[in-house]
């Protein structure tokens, strides 16, 4: 949203002693041993009526105050991908491209708030706050950086808005008197780098999971460890960066991919990268994902049509959300590099599992739905998801590194499928949809 309206503002508010301003009351007894300070009778205990720090269910009690807050106060909608993150749809004047008032958005992380709104939205938000007591609200600008979630978000001069964990890399080494604890330590450090802001670091550093965790790490984990943690001193300059791009021509981009059996228990490595972008080739890369297949891989096309399907998933949620943020549609373009999956999704080529068949008619469904727009097939060294189904550090260039640097996309698809205008829910297409390649 802040990429397509940059006039709109980033803000962060703390709240002091949240857990005691929650406004409803506990559902059970809880009793407490007055201090000494209090002065009370011997034998006179205390109960507690609202939450507290130090009760199991203080947290939820938080959260339902705060998340009602937003929804009630400031008129704000829960994304259907996460019930932290909230937005308010923009309202557009008479010309449809032209915002009369900018979107706005809201993630909450217990007592912070990481919001993005227009000044308007920003006076209603300090008005509706004051019935809490917190700190001063920041706002991001060239010379007053945010802090959020452990990650530090910049503005340049240039309006680029960089994401930077720099600050986590320091101290990475192994430590020889108590080896298995550092390995799980230091993984675990790069494992949430790679989720928030490196997902460069997502494949390697998920791949180390199942190794370093066992009582007796082998060698070969020890050294792939070292090489990680090599790989990351060499690159901890590196910031996921956010341009501006053009809203009339915005659209989305999903890759996927898939290593087949390439852990070490031989389950097969699937991966996603939803990028934003318009037709002057910039991008964002908003969401990335690199797990193990939950389902057992039989073949290389079975990988891969599981990280279509899985991939395809986890973006429709943030697909709507934007959507729903923007209040327009946004197109969505889905491309992979295996072609024995581009012509089972498209051209309905037979498979003998069952649920990939199931998989291939439910994307194929979706795409006449209208869910995205375009099924494209690109080949494999031009695919930004390749960095996150491999063990090994990437190579200079790479498609994600470029991507993650420049912030630029070139797609040279090789064949595509475009949704049937005249597709009905019936079942009962009036022209046979068409396959075009060069």
């Amino acid at each position: 949203a802040r990429s397509t309206v940059p006039e709109l503002d980033v803000y962060l508010r703390d709240i002091s002693q949240s857990y005691t301003q929650s406004t409803s009351a506990l559902q059970r007894n809880v009793y407490l041993r007055p201090p000494a300070d209090f002065g009370l009778i011997e034998g006179f205990v205390l109960r507690a009526a609202l939450p507290l720090y130090g009760i199991p269910e203080s947290g939820l009690h938080w959260f339902v105050t705060y998340h009602d807050h937003h929804v009630q106060q400031l008129q704000m909608v829960p994304s259907p991908a996460d019930p932290c993150f909230l937005t308010r749809a923009a309202r557009s004047s008479n010309n449809t491209r032209e915002l009369r008032e900018g979107p706005a958005c809201v993630a909450l992380q217990v007592d912070d708030t990481l919001g993005l709104g227009s000044a308007d939205f920003l006076r209603v938000e300090a008005d509706a706050a004051r019935h809490f007591e917190s700190k001063p609200r920041a706002i991001l600008s060239d010379n007053t950086p945010l802090r959020f979630n452990g990650v530090q978000i910049s503005r340049a001069t240039s309006g680029t808005i960089a994401l930077d964990q720099t600050d986590k890399f320091h101290g990475l080494c192994l430590s020889d008197c108590n080896r298995n604890a550092s390995l799980i330590s230091l993984r675990a450090r790069v494992q949430y780098v790679a989720s928030c802001t490196r997902p460069d670091l997502a494949a390697a550093s998920h791949l180390l999971a199942a190794e370093v965790s066992s009582p007796s790490p082998k060698l070969e984990a020890v050294r792939d460890m070292d090489k990680l943690l090599a790989y990351c001193k060499k690159t901890a300059t590196r910031t996921l960066n956010m341009v501006h791009l053009d809203r009339a021509s915005l659209r989305l981009v999903l890759f996927t991919d898939a290593a087949f059996a390439n852990a070490k228990s031989f389950h097969s490595q699937i991966g996603f990268v939803l990028v934003a972008t318009d037709d002057y080739s910039s991008a964002n890369i908003l969401h990335w994902g690199s797990q193990r297949a939950k389902r057992i891989t039989r073949s290389v096309m079975g990988a891969e049509l599981l990280a279509l399907a899985h991939g395809f998933d986890q973006v429709c949620g943030v697909k709507q959300t934007l959507e729903q943020a923007l209040n327009r549609s946004i197109p969505l373009d889905v491309y992979v590099d295996s072609r024995t999956v581009f012509n089972t999704v498209a051209k309905t080529a037979p498979t003998l599992e069952k649920r990939l068949q199931i998989d291939a008619f439910a994307l194929r469904q979706a795409q006449n739905r209208g869910d995205f727009r375009r099924l494209g097939w690109i080949e494999g060294n031009s695919n930004p998801t390749d960095g996150l189904t491999r063990k090994d550090p990437l190579p200079d260039p790479h498609p994600l590194i470029v991507l993650m640097e420049t912030n630029t996309l070139k797609i040279c698809a090789s064949g595509w499928i475009e949704e049937n205008p005249n597709y009905r829910s019936d079942g009962e297409d009036d022209e046979v949809q068409q396959t075009r390649s060069r």
